[in-house]
């Protein structure tokens, strides 16, 4: 079942971006624990609030999500998936159109998983340095497995990219 298949009824692409919403939500909940700031709490109800909206106007839900992961995007805290939430969520309040919106979620993984495997096409991490030091994996195996692991981690992405068509 792909992308396709999940968004073909409107029911579907509710449950998309209430799981979304919730999603967003509990993140800037998290960061509110991690870096005790109060601005994330507010950020957090901000979420919730698209989150309880979504099921009843689904656009409207998605663009309140969408402000409000931008606003976590803008900070220190970002992180590539929650960018990845945002512009789905952006999707989904966009595109009314079912072609139109798997269009959109297909490029937005591709140009994802591209980006994230040409971040990766650098010494350190290709060299395995980078996913030994992050990653408790590099602390189990021996270096030229941490190697494999590494150009097996770009090979993957790459064939992530392009599978989404």
């Amino acid at each position: 079942m792909g992308v396709a298949d999940v968004l073909d009824t409107a029911v579907n692409r509710r449950r998309l971006a209430l799981v979304l919403a919730v999603l967003a939500a509990y993140k800037s909940v998290e960061h509110a624990v991690l870096y005790g700031a109060r601005a994330w709490v507010v950020l957090g109800a901000l979420l919730l609030l698209g989150a309880l909206w979504t099921p009843l106007r689904p656009r409207a839900g998605m663009l309140v999500v969408a402000a409000g992961a931008l606003v976590v995007n803008l900070t220190p805290a970002y992180r590539n998936h929650l960018a990845l939430m945002m512009w789905v969520a952006v999707a989904l309040a966009v595109f009314a159109d079912e072609r139109h919106l798997r269009l959109a979620l297909r490029w937005q993984l591709t140009l994802m998983y591209g980006f994230a495997a040409l971040a990766k096409v650098w010494p350190p991490w290709l060299s395995g340095e980078s996913l030994q030091a992050r990653t408790w994996l590099g602390a189990m195996l021996d270096m030229p497995l941490v190697v494999a692991a590494a150009w097996g981690v770009v090979l993957v992405e790459v064939v992530l990219a392009a599978a989404v068509w």
